[in-house]
Formats: C-alpha cells, sequence, structure tokens
C-alpha cells in the first residue's frame, strides 16, 4: 500500500477562516474604541483649569489700585500747600478831590508850638493847558513877602500835601499807625474827613547816638478843592520822649465859585488819655511809666525798682509794652494799668492811674 496523508475536511476549513476573521475585526473594533475614549478624555481634561488638577496652586491676586501714602503710614500727614506771600495792602492815599476854578483860592496858617508863624494864600490866576497859574502871597512872622506867581500842574493838588511813603528809606522807617474819621465844619456844617496817623523814625549820630521821631496826623476831605488838604500836625518828638515841636499847618478858608467857606480848626482825635501823640507819661499813686527814647519805655515801680520795657502796640484806647525779658506785658489805659505774665492767658489790673503831660 502507498503512504497517505491525512487532509482537514473542507468545511472545517472553511470555519476556521472565518473565526481568525472575526477575531480580527473585534480586536480592531476594541483598538478604535480605545482610540477614541482616550481622544474624549483628552479632551475633557484639557478643558480643566490648572486650579482643578493641582491642589497646591495659588489663585493669583486680583489687580488691586495703589496705595497711597496715607494708607501705609499712620502718621503721613498731608503736604502743605505752597503758599504765596501776602499782597501788601494799598497804601492810603488822600481822597480824589474836586477841580479847581480860575478865581477859586485858599488860605492856609502854619503854626508852631501854638503860635502862628505864617499865612499863606493860593490864587488860581489863569489855566494854560495842562497847566494852572496860580499867586501865592505869604505873611511870615507879620510881614509880607512880594507874591510869587508860578505854573501847576493840574493833575496837582494847589497845597503840596501828600500822605507819607509807607516804608524804609535813607534811615528813615515810615509806618502808618491808624486810620479814622472826624467831622470838620465848614461855615458851621459838618463835613466827614478822612484822617491818618503816621510815625517817620529817622536815626543819626549825636554823640554816639540819636534817633528822631516825628508823629504826623492828617485830614483830607474831597469836598475841598485843591486836593483836599485839610490839616496837618505834626509832632517831633526826640531822645527823652518828650515831644519838643508841634507844627500844625491847616486849611482857614476858602473860595470855590466865588462862595467864601469858613473852616473851623479840625477837632484832634483825642482819645481818653489825651491825642496819639501825647501819651508818653502814665502815673498812679506809687510810680509810673514813661517813655525814655522813642519805643522804649522804663517803669519805676513801688519798691523803686527800674524796668525796661518796649513798647509793641499804640491803639486809640491803650499803649502796650512788653518786658525786655520777656516775662510780662503791660498794657496802660486812660483810667488804668493791665498786667499779664508769661503764658499771658490771664490779665488783671495793678494800677489805678491816668496819662500825663
Amino acid at each position: 500500500m502507498g503512504h497517505s496523508y491525512y487532509r482537514r475536511p473542507p468545511a472545517a476549513a472553511s470555519l476556521g477562516m472565518t473565526r481568525l476573521l472575526i477575531g480580527l475585526g473585534v480586536l480592531g473594533l476594541l483598538v478604535v474604541a480605545g482610540i477614541i475614549i482616550y481622544q474624549l478624555t483628552k479632551d475633557t481634561t484639557t478643558k480643566q483649569t490648572v486650579a482643578d488638577n493641582d491642589t497646591t496652586y495659588t489663585k493669583p491676586k486680583s489687580k488691586e489700585k495703589p496705595k497711597t501714602p496715607e494708607d501705609n503710614d499712620a502718621t503721613y500727614r498731608l503736604p502743605i500747600p505752597k503758599q504765596e506771600p501776602p499782597v501788601p495792602p494799598e497804601p492810603p492815599r488822600p481822597p480824589k478831590s474836586v477841580d479847581p476854578e480860575v478865581g477859586d483860592w485858599a488860605e492856609y496858617r502854619n503854626l508852631q508850638n501854638g503860635a502862628v508863624k505864617s499865612t499863606e494864600k493860593v490864587t488860581i490866576v489863569a489855566h494854560e493847558g495842562v497847566n494852572y497859574r496860580i499867586r501865592i502871597e505869604l505873611v511870615f512872622n507879620g510881614k509880607a513877602r512880594p507874591a510869587v506867581e508860578l505854573l501847576q500842574p493840574t493833575n496837582k493838588a494847589l497845597k503840596q500835601k501828600e500822605l507819607p511813603t509807607v516804608g524804609t528809606v535813607n534811615k528813615t522807617t515810615t509806618t502808618l499807625l491808624a486810620q479814622g474819621n472826624a467831622n470838620v465844619r465848614m461855615n458851621g456844617e459838618a463835613v466827614a474827613c478822612r484822617t491818618s496817623h503816621f510815625r517817620d523814625t529817622q536815626s543819626f549820630t549825636l554823640d554816639g547816638k540819636g534817633e528822631l521821631v516825628n508823629e504826623s496826623l492828617y485830614w483830607f476831605c474831597p469836598q475841598v478843592p485843591f486836593g483836599g488838604f485839610v490839616r496837618e500836625e505834626r509832632n517831633t518828638i526826640i531822645f527823652n520822649g518828650k515831644p519838643t515841636t508841634v507844627t500844625v499847618t491847616e486849611l482857614v478858608r476858602y473860595s470855590r465859585g466865588g462862595k467864601v467857606v469858613t473852616v473851623e480848626p479840625p477837632p484832634r482825635p483825642t482819645t481818653p488819655g489825651g491825642t496819639l501823640v501825647e501819651r508818653t507819661k502814665w502815673v498812679h499813686d506809687k510810680g509810673l511809666f514813661e517813655m525814655v527814647r522813642p519805643g522804649e519805655w522804663e517803669e519805676t515801680a513801688p519798691n523803686g525798682a527800674r524796668n525796661k520795657f518796649k513798647e509793641s502796640t499804640r491803639t486809640p484806647q491803650y499803649v502796650e509794652l512788653d518786658d525786655v525779658k520777656g516775662a510780662s506785658r503791660v498794657r496802660l489805659y486812660a483810667d488804668r494799668c493791665d498786667v499779664s505774665f508769661r503764658p499771658f492767658t490771664e490779665t488783671r489790673t495793678f494800677y489805678r492811674g491816668k496819662w500825663e503831660k
């Protein structure tokens, strides 16, 4: 017999091939499914925030407004704004008066320590362009001088009286002490005037020292022609504080449009202790305060001691003195002396007294 080989029946071989293909197909489906699931899972993870996957992550702070120095420093203070220097007040000027006309005139007189030294009459004789032609008739110490004619600009007061300029010029210091109002009687009727009180101090050398003080009171009235000037009273004080010379220039009468107006001497701006320029000595029954030099005072105390003071304020009501040692402050009124001591929170009346010439 010859060799025989075993051969698988044809049906069985077909069935095995089918199973192989099915297995490969299932495996392929599983691979595809795995890929799809992987992609889905990756997309979901990508959409999540870092904060969801990392517990150590710290969320950044929101942007805040920068803090100001006041927030960070309890002692911080707003800077003080730069202050511009104060604007000095306008210097006082005489009130504008009515304009004079040709034929108008004014008469003035000058007194020294109460005695009439001279009289002066100023008359407008012509109006020439921008000038007046004026005639001046002067009587000095009872003797008439020859009349003089000259040109005067129309924008100038015929009586050259101007208020002083406040400040220091050539060692002379001028201070405005007070301004006010006073009535002057003209033809028997009261007319309002403006008053100004100035002090000028001039230093000079005389035996190694010296100081001359002038205090001037001015009256100006806008109803009066020729610049409105009515009166100037000038007191000269030297060394010991005593007024040595009192010079007065005042309007006596004037003519305006043919009408003559008589001017009575204006009342001095008195206070309950004399005029502003007379208060240099204050006395009481146990001592006194006296000006020994302009602005410098000395007290003679009840025990005989002599205390030095500097004048700091002068008003119509009182004169204020400061102790040179800075320990006390004195106010001298018409009838009493008030004193306060450092720190100057309380004041009491020490003496009863008065001003004395």
